[in-house]
């Protein structure tokens, strides 16, 4: 796959992101003459308006997503939509495969961008402590969580949750969001405790706290990165 011969969507971010696009790059809609494409797929993407539209917003959501990472999971992000390419342009001048390959890939660009935008942790730092919010509110959600679920389960991955709380009254709960968007418990982290949650990445997890008297306060939505995670809690 001669990465030059690749004008839409992902190797168009891949492209701008390391700074050595050409105009018609930086454009994947400027032009509509498909004679200098290479392979049947860019060819098929290039001369039809509906995979053009479906190859813009995923060169949008690409670029939005790609603001919101460390890094590192830009760098496991950068080499997934490499791998999408090469699925993608396997469909060749199928129609039909090329607009399922692009919708679901923009399913799952836009999952991890709405996630990413409710996620608190700090941008090229390492995770430090969590946001609270100024008032408790009993069973509260975290912003966003009730449009959010797990996609797939497709690239693996993991999370390690560390409570390096001072008091031994900061307890934590650890969530995952299944598919039908509900909360499953899977581990209630005490004090100097570690736990390390073999995930997906396209799966949420969400993190409470118990409130003295009954309920939870939310404390943030973790997403996965590519390879691993560590959450440091307290």
């Amino acid at each position: 796959m001669r990465l030059s011969a690749l004008p839409c969507i992902a190797l168009t971010a891949v492209i701008a992101a390391a700074g050595i696009g050409s105009a018609e790059a930086r454009s994947p809609l400027a032009t509509q003459s498909c004679h200098h494409h290479t392979t049947s797929a860019e060819v098929a993407i290039c001369s039809s308006y509906r995979l053009r539209r479906l190859d813009r917003k995923l060169n949008t959501t690409y670029r939005a997503l790609r603001e919101t990472l460390s890094r590192r999971a830009f760098a496991g992000l950068r080499r997934e939509q490499f791998r999408w390419l090469g699925r993608r342009n396997a469909c060749t001048a199928n129609h039909r495969c090329l607009v399922r390959h692009y919708r679901s890939r923009l399913r799952i660009l836009r999952a991890r961008l709405r996630a990413a935008r409710f996620d608190d942790r700090p941008r090229w730092q390492p995770t430090q402590g969590p946001f609270r919010p100024v008032v408790p509110v009993a069973n509260q959600r975290c912003e966003g969580e009730r449009r959010m679920r797990s996609l797939n389960s497709r690239a693996p991955t993991k999370i390690t949750f560390v409570n390096r709380a001072r008091s031994e009254e900061d307890v934590y709960k650890i969530y995952w969001i299944d598919f039908n968007g509900r909360r499953k418990l899977y581990r209630t982290l005490f004090k100097g405790q570690r736990y390390v949650q073999p995930t997906y990445m396209t799966h949420p997890w969400v993190i409470t706290s118990p409130i003295p008297g009954g309920g939870e306060l939310c404390i943030r939505i973790v997403m996965p990165d590519p390879g691993s995670r560590r959450v440091v809690l307290g």
